[in-house]
């Protein structure tokens, strides 16, 4: 008998520091917030804040203006350099700093210096212009396939045709208006100018935003480094300038 009151009160001991335990470990995962995916948006908006709106077509010297907007869900505290450039050169970077969930849309004014950009001479393709069309194609719309590539002209001489395996890209001229077309669907204007006997074509700029990321598991939140080697993100905005 006396055997079987110590075995009770043992089993009670355990009973109740088993309830504890659950217990505590019910708190814990109610107050504690469970982690999700690292990551961190980066986006582009209109001036107005919307999806919508951007500056599309303004002169050499005039003002354009975007919203960027970083919003931090790596779960500490991270810097940040965003930078714009065009045509790799810089026209404007600023260091951030986020909190967790922490979100900042700010204002960005850029000033195009030149106008657009001369591409080649549709009297020269296929021909003495062709590399630099092919170029135009792998560094502005990053089509590697191209190297290498066949360069056509139809019949009619208004349609240019690049091709490489199952690849195809293709300009369409008509009047002082070029449209190509490259895989995927994208669609981009050209601009075509008679310039000394010849067709000469013109391409929009590539604005770029980059995100660069600190790298907390190197120096910690504390003077973080920002790895400058590889944007953590990047958006591209095309402008016609005049």
């Amino acid at each position: 008998m006396k055997n079987a009151k110590t075995l009770d009160k043992i089993l009670t001991v355990i009973l109740i520091i088993a309830i504890i335990t659950a217990a505590a470990l019910t708190i814990y995962v109610i107050v504690t917030p469970k982690k999700g995916e690292e990551f961190t948006e980066f986006y582009i908006l209109g001036e107005e804040g919307k999806a919508a709106g951007y500056p599309s077509s303004i002169s050499a010297g005039e003002e354009g203006t975007v919203i960027v907007g970083v919003v931090n869900h790596e779960y500490e505290p991270i810097s940040y350099l965003f930078r714009a450039e065009i045509e790799n050169e810089t026209i404007g970077e600023r260091e951030i700093q986020l909190a967790h969930n922490e979100t900042l849309d700010v204002p960005f004014t850029f000033i195009p210096r030149k106008g657009m950009a001369y591409l080649f001479s549709w009297n020269k393709v296929p021909g003495n212009d062709s590399e630099r069309l092919l170029s135009y194609l792998r560094v502005d719309h990053d089509l590697d396939w191209v190297e290498g590539a066949e360069i056509l002209k139809s019949a009619d001489g208004k349609t240019i045709y690049v091709i490489k395996d199952e690849n195809l890209s293709r300009i369409m001229m008509k009047g002082e208006k070029a449209t190509l077309k490259i895989p995927g669907g994208g669609t981009f204007d050209l601009k075509v100018k008679k310039e000394n006997g010849n067709l000469n074509v013109y391409g929009t700029r590539k604005l770029k935003f980059l995100l660069f990321k600190g790298n907390s598991s190197e120096s910690g939140n504390d003077g973080m480094s920002i790895n400058l080697t590889a944007p953590y993100r990047e958006l591209h905005l095309w402008i016609d300038v005049r």
